[in-house]
């Protein structure tokens, strides 16, 4: 190939690669002006993203405060509704309970006014009952000792019995070493004379004498009172023990009583229940 030919075909391979270069720096800023919109587009993506991610938070954290206040709202509502009811239901079971109290005291009172009542009827009912038994105790005591009067038996049936309760209520006399009713005796001075004692009881301490008589007089009375000093002419045994001598009969008058405890000599008669030294007191003041 010739020199003229070969800078020909070099002239137009520089033609060709002039276009190339020039066409590739045409791509190249094509690309890089592209490729600047797209950063471009980008950036403002991102910069929408977090502008809409920043109002999203901005409207999620409105609604979640929004929330919250309301939620607090109810919240407050909701306790203030329970305090409400607690008050009132506070409220109704104080009444409920005052109620309760009231009925319970006026139960109580009713109850205590029937057992009150109760109490009364039973009392009187004892009362009654006892009183029964005392009059019926006083006219059984009244129509024996009648019957005894009558059938000249006082001192057997009436006074002897009690002795031993007389002895016991008041002088502490638990037990005779000796007990004995219509005892004849002889005066050991005058051996002709003998006499008739209703009762004698005798314990460690005592000697009892017992004069008994169905319708008691003054001169019966003084009738014992004389025997009294010679006593122990009939009984020389028994001159170491203290003398008790009981003057008997179902009824003593008060005249009759009050002789008697001058004379120191004990009156027994019949009370509501049995037979009873009726000056014992008298007498222990005396002394």
């Amino acid at each position: 190939m010739g020199e003229a030919a070969f800078e020909e075909r070099l002239s137009s391979l520089e033609i060709v690669l002039e276009s190339f270069i020039m066409s590739t720096h045409v791509m190249i800023r094509e690309m890089k002006n592209e490729t600047a919109k797209m950063k471009q587009d980008t950036a403002q993506m991102k910069a929408e993203m977090r502008q809409d991610t920043e109002k999203m938070k901005a409207e999620m954290t409105q609604d979640t405060e929004k929330m919250k206040a309301e939620m607090r709202q109810d919240t407050e509502k909701m306790k203030a509704e329970m305090r409400q009811d607690t008050e009132k239901m506070k409220a109704e079971m104080r009444q409920d309970t005052e109620k309760m109290k009231a009925e319970m005291r006026q139960d109580t009172e009713k109850m205590k006014d029937h057992t009150s009542q109760f109490e009364k009827n039973i009392e009187k009912m004892i009362a009654d009952m006892k009183q029964d038994t005392i009059n019926m105790k006083r006219d059984m005591n009244k129509k024996w000792g009648e019957l005894a009067n009558k059938m000249g038996t006082i001192s057997e049936d009436i006074v002897a019995p009690n002795i031993g309760g007389i002895a016991r209520q008041y002088f502490n006399v638990e037990d005779f070493s000796f007990f004995a009713l219509n005892v004849k005796c002889k005066d050991t001075t005058n051996p002709n004379v003998v006499r008739e004692f209703d009762v004698i009881a005798v314990s460690d301490q005592f000697f009892f004498l017992n004069e008994t008589k169905s319708t008691p007089k003054i001169s019966y009375a003084n009738d014992f009172i004389e025997l009294l000093p010679n006593i122990y002419n009939y009984f020389p045994q028994y001159k170491e023990k203290r003398l008790i001598p009981i003057f008997s009969a179902l009824h003593i008058p008060d005249d009759i009583k009050n002789y008697l405890t001058k004379h120191k000599i004990y009156a027994m008669a019949m009370t509501d229940e049995t037979m009873d030294l009726i000056n014992f007191e008298a007498l222990a003041k005396s002394e």
